[in-house]
């Protein structure tokens, strides 16, 4: 993951860290989310993630 890529998938992060648990990984995603520090939507038919303009 960089700040140059404009969204993450659930799959594309928990690919980043070895042993990563998918459920887990999107559990902290959208816990980020909720702090406002990334953005959680639906795009291309699954959840996507991108960093708020705030911390970008």
């Amino acid at each position: 993951m960089t700040k140059t890529q404009a969204e993450w998938s659930v799959e594309q992060v928990a690919g980043s860290f070895k042993g990563a648990n998918r459920s887990d990984v999107e559990e902290v995603l959208d816990s980020l989310a909720a702090l406002g520090i990334l953005a959680g939507y639906k795009s291309k038919g699954a959840r996507r993630w991108k960093l708020t303009r705030a911390t970008a």
